[in-house]
């Protein structure tokens, strides 16, 4: 009688976890999609579109000036 008992508690048990699981997982995913219609709103905008452009001219230089500094800052191989 014992086992049976057991056998009921960890079944409940499992389907509790993964009610708690379904229900994060819906949470997550709706703040996903709110994240994602947000940007969406602002990268795609008419009204933000060249602050926009302008941050991502900033970040690709900053890449730019990174990739530079990366290849100055490797020794030099000596040539024979």
């Amino acid at each position: 009688m014992r086992k049976k008992e057991t056998k009921e508690d960890s079944r409940e048990i499992k389907e509790n976890i993964a009610e708690k699981y379904s229900r994060v997982s819906r949470v997550i995913s709706r703040f996903s999609k709110w994240i994602s219609a947000w940007m969406d709103r602002i990268l795609f905008s008419q009204r933000y579109g060249k602050l926009v452009a302008l941050l991502l001219a900033f970040t690709n230089g900053f890449e730019i000036i990174r990739g530079h500094l990366r290849q100055m800052a490797r020794p030099v191989k000596e040539v024979k």
